[in-house]
C-alpha cells in the first residue's frame, strides 16, 4: 500500500503514490512520512493503492490542520461521511463491479457518518457553530444542505472562501466543505441533509440546548487564509483535458511486459491496477489487469509557471477531478454560475468545460478521477 495526503501540499517524494513518487510498502514493510503541512484546514488522508478496496474497508482518516490561533467558534463537529459494501451477514461484498465501474460507480448499501448510521449531537443554543463535512466515500456524491437554520459556505477543500449562503453544495468523492451554522433556540434542532435524492438523507441532528443568547447579526466573517500562489491568467498556458471513455485507440508507452508472462499479473497488482479500464483522459488510459501499456504523461510543466486547464467532460456521468500536490482556483464553468474558490477537487459534470488554474509545483504528479472504479 501507499498514503496519500489529500490536498496537502506535500513535497513530492511524500505525496504516497506507489511507483510515482514512491515504492510500495509492502505487507510487513513500513515507511515514514515527513512534512510540515503549509495550509490550514480540512484534510484526509487515505490508501493509494487499489483504493476501492482498501478505503472501502476503512484505510482513510481525517487531518485538521489548524493555525497558531484557532479561528472561534462556540461548538466545532467534524462529520465524515461513507458507505460500506456489506451484505446481510456482515461480510464484505466486491469493492469493484464492472456494471458499477463502467457507469456511476459501485456503491455501498450502509451509509454513515463518522461510523454511526445516526449521527446526533448537541450544540448551544443561539451558538456559532462550524461543521466540517468530508466525503470520504469512494463513490458517492452529495448535495449538501441544512435545513432549521442558517448555513453560511466557509472554506472548500479545506480553503478559506468568501462566505455564502449556504442552499445546496455538491460533493464529489474525497471533497470536503466547512460551514458555518447559527444554532436555534434551546429545545430546536436542525439537520445537515443529503439532497441528492429525491428524499433527502440526514447527515446529522444537531439538537441546541442551554440558555438561548441574544439576537445579533449573523455575518459570517471569512477564515485565515492559507497563501496560495493564484494564477495569472495572462501568463498561463492554457491545456485541454478530455475525459472519455476508453473504446478506441489508446495512448500508451509499451511496458514490456509479454501478455503470457506469469509475472504480469503480479506486477500488475504491485502497480495497484485494476481489472478493467474503461475511462480515459485524452485518450491515455491507466493499465489494468488486461491493457498492460503505461500511458504516456498527460502534460509536461514547468515549476512555478502558470497553466489554466481546461476540463471538458464528454461522457454521460460526472467526474470528480483530484490533481496531487496543488491547490488550483476554479475559473469558470460553462455550465454552472460558480463562485471563484481553490480546491483540490472539482467535480466536471456531463458536457460541462470547467477551467481551472494554478502554478505548478516541481514532481511527478497524480491527475484522475477520485470515484475510485475508474482510475
Amino acid at each position: 500500500t501507499s498514503v496519500h495526503w489529500h490536498g496537502i501540499r506535500v513535497p513530492n517524494a511524500m505525496d504516497g503514490v506507489q511507483y510515482v513518487t514512491q515504492p510500495p510498502v509492502e505487507p510487513g514493510q513500513d515507511f515514514t512520512y515527513e512534512f510540515t503541512p503549509p495550509d490550514t484546514g480540512t484534510f484526509f488522508f487515505h490508501s493509494h493503492c487499489n483504493g476501492a478496496s482498501q478505503i472501502g474497508r476503512g484505510l482513510a482518516g481525517i487531518l485538521i490542520v489548524e493555525g497558531d490561533e484557532p479561528e472561534k467558534f462556540d461548538a466545532e463537529h467534524v462529520l465524515a461521511m461513507k458507505d460500506w459494501r456489506l451484505g446481510e451477514g456482515g461480510e464484505w461484498l466486491p469493492f469493484f463491479t464492472l456494471e458499477g465501474a463502467g457507469r456511476a460507480g459501485t456503491f455501498g448499501g450502509v451509509r454513515t457518518v463518522n461510523g454511526l448510521e445516526a449521527f446526533a449531537e448537541k450544540v448551544p443554543a443561539g451558538g456559532d457553530i462550524r461543521v466540517r463535512v468530508l466525503n470520504l466515500d469512494p463513490t458517492r456524491m452529495i448535495d449538501l444542505g441544512v435545513e432549521g437554520a442558517e448555513a453560511f459556505v466557509i472554506a472548500t477543500d479545506g480553503n478559506s472562501v468568501a462566505p455564502f449562503p449556504l442552499h445546496t453544495w455538491r460533493m464529489g468523492a474525497a471533497m470536503r466543505a466547512d460551514i458555518h451554522v447559527r444554532a436555534p433556540k434551546a429545545g430546536q434542532n436542525f439537520r445537515v441533509l443529503d439532497y441528492f435524492s429525491a428524499t433527502p438523507w440526514p447527515l446529522a441532528v444537531f439538537t441546541a440546548e442551554g440558555a438561548d443568547r441574544a439576537p445579533r447579526p449573523f455575518e459570517p466573517k471569512p477564515l485565515y487564509a492559507s497563501v496560495i500562489p493564484r494564477v495569472d491568467p495572462a501568463k498561463a498556458e492554457r491545456i485541454k483535458f478530455q475525459f472519455s471513455a476508453a473504446a478506441g485507440a489508446v495512448a500508451s508507452i509499451d511496458a514490456g511486459v509479454p501478455a503470457n508472462d506469469p509475472l504480469a499479473k503480479a506486477l500488475m497488482d504491485s502497480l495497484c491496477t485494476g481489472q478493467r479500464g474503461f475511462w480515459a483522459i485524452n485518450k491515455a488510459q491507466w493499465p489494468t489487469g488486461g491493457h498492460r501499456d503505461l500511458p504516456p504523461p498527460l502534460a509536461l510543466l514547468q515549476d512555478k509557471r502558470h497553466y489554466i486547464f481546461e476540463l471538458m467532460n464528454g461522457t454521460p456521468h460526472p467526474h470528480p477531478i483530484h490533481l496531487h500536490g496543488h491547490t488550483f482556483e476554479v475559473i469558470s464553468s460553462s455550465r454552472q454560475d460558480l463562485p471563484r474558490f481553490f480546491a483540490d477537487t472539482v467535480i466536471v459534470q456531463p458536457k460541462e468545460r470547467i477551467e481551472i488554474g494554478f502554478v505548478a509545483s516541481t514532481g511527478d504528479w497524480m491527475f484522475h478521477c477520485h470515484l475510485l472504479n475508474r482510475i
